[in-house]
């Protein structure tokens, strides 16, 4: 027969071949992924026993000085704007706006600026309603709303920012997020006291992640990125990006590095790459904490996993010569473009979904191509129980948290 004739058998053979070179490149590429994200788990336990012995945390290399009280002493106090930017967030909206008017900071030394470019008109009239209530309250409470939504959130920003003339630190926070009200404290003379210090990046806390698995799931991805990574690249004094939110940045630090750029998904990312290509320094405070909300709606989270996975690889191929080209050590770019970019933004994306969601079960079917068990279970499961290691109670969710986590991040 035909099927059974040499064509036929060399088609055969060319597939197999291209399968076992395919799950070659993938279980080594799997491999160097896991071993980074392992090595990441080692760290983190090399820094905490180091910190024990020492007596003391990463951050307290940064210098700190509490601001007195003030109503007594309000001009010790720096100007500090804090920046709301929104978009149709109709329920959460007022709670923001409520919750950085009651932030801990003399009225006189703060600015709450809510950058609204809502189209909803019932939206449009709650923002409305709470500023209004605020400013007749004695805030400093005003609202910013543009004719376009060109860059939308960076042009936001930057458009926010033309504005506050005299304010030398600006805190982010987007609108599901509820910062507690010594949050400034806290975080503002790490800024003060530290003049090479560009940005302060907060720990995120979760207030519904039993709602659901996927919700679970999330909780679990971004306890190990803010637990583990964020806290490791600050305390080796690596790139870490500001998370877009929950954080406070130096007014002069944005002005320097050229300010938002809405070129990218990743505005957030974009502007604290360039930061730290300019020399600026950042601090993440594991210590202190903000609340917001998972998406708990799949649709939600599908945007949410688009935007951040897509973004990196749009910012690492508009980047890449700059970081080349600028003035850091030979093997911080090294790091930046192959580690960073090449390994933990695009790479791992592609080794989820090609190995494991695509090869794997083609080699179910092709018993000439054997996948070693180590790279099928040994290797995952290490990762995965890793990982689940920075939520308590994670490690029971580890089987949801590989489902929605593995084919959805790509």
């Amino acid at each position: 027969m035909y099927f059974a004739g040499p064509h036929y058998l060399a088609a055969w053979d060319l597939y197999v071949a291209c399968l076992q070179l395919a799950t070659t490149v993938a279980v080594a590429i799997s491999v160097v992924v896991s071993v980074d994200r392992i090595l990441h788990a080692l760290k983190y336990i090399q820094i905490r026993v180091a910190s024990r012995i020492r007596g003391r945390k990463p951050a307290q290399k940064f210098r700190f000085k509490s601001l007195p009280d003030g109503s007594a002493l309000p001009h010790l106090y720096p100007m500090v704007a804090v920046q709301l930017p929104m978009f149709n967030e109709r329920y959460v909206c007022q709670d923001i706006i409520d919750a950085a008017c009651s932030l801990t900071w003399p009225k006189k030394r703060l600015m709450v600026q809510v950058l609204d470019d809502s189209t909803d008109k019932e939206t449009r009239q709650l923002v409305d309603d709470k500023v209004m209530e605020w400013r007749e309250r004695g805030v400093n409470c005003v609202c910013v709303r543009r004719t376009d939504r060109q860059g939308y959130k960076a042009g936001a920003l930057r458009e926010g920012l033309e504005l506050l003339y005299c304010y030398e630190f600006v805190a982010i926070f987007d609108a599901d997020f509820k910062p507690k009200n010594d949050f400034l404290l806290r975080t503002v003379p790490y800024l003060q006291c530290n003049d090479g210090l560009g940005y302060v990046q907060t720990r995120w806390e979760f207030d519904n992640p039993d709602e659901s698995y996927l919700t679970k799931a999330q909780q679990i991805s971004l306890n190990f990125h803010m637990k583990c990574e964020q806290f490791v690249h600050s305390s080796y004094g690596s790139f870490f990006n500001f998370n877009g939110t929950a954080g406070v940045w130096r007014r002069s630090c944005i002005d320097s590095v050229g300010g938002w750029n809405g070129r990218t998904t990743v505005e957030d990312m974009d502007l604290s790459l360039r930061a730290y290509l300019g020399g600026w320094r950042a601090l993440f405070l594991e210590d202190t904490t903000c609340m917001n909300e998972l998406p708990s709606s799949f649709s939600a989270y599908r945007k949410q996993q688009h935007r951040w996975t897509c973004g990196p690889i749009q910012l690492w191929s508009r980047a890449s010569a700059a970081i080349w080209s600028s003035k850091i050590p030979f093997l911080k770019k090294m790091e930046l473009n192959i580690l960073y970019f090449f390994v933990r933004k695009s790479v791992t994306h592609f080794s989820s979904l090609g190995f494991y969601c695509l090869l794997v079960p083609l080699t179910v079917f092709t018993p000439e191509v054997c996948v070693p068990m180590w790279a099928l279970v040994h290797l995952p499961v290490a990762v995965t129980l890793a990982t689940c290691s920075f939520t308590p109670g994670g490690w029971a969710y580890a089987i949801p948290y590989v489902l929605f986590e593995t084919p959805w991040e790509s």
